[in-house]
């Protein structure tokens, strides 16, 4: 699955957004980076019930790879 992120840095705090499955936008939380690595957290809405994902990526060069794991 491809995603498109907004990513915004300042400092070790990292803020932005990307778009749901529905197209409305879903607002990063708990951003963090650390030297080359990034964490936060998506929470996507499925008809009332809440999905939050945890997010980890790596930075190297221009490439982002990156992990989403099901928190429930």
């Amino acid at each position: 699955m491809q995603l498109v992120y907004n990513f915004k840095a300042d400092g070790a705090t990292l803020t932005g957004s990307t778009a749901g499955p529905d197209g409305m936008e879903i607002n990063l939380s708990d951003g963090k980076i650390d030297g080359n690595n990034i964490s936060f957290n998506l929470t996507l809405d499925f008809g009332g019930q809440s999905i939050t994902m945890a997010a980890k990526g790596v930075l190297s060069g221009s490439d982002l790879k990156m992990v989403l794991d099901f928190m429930g």
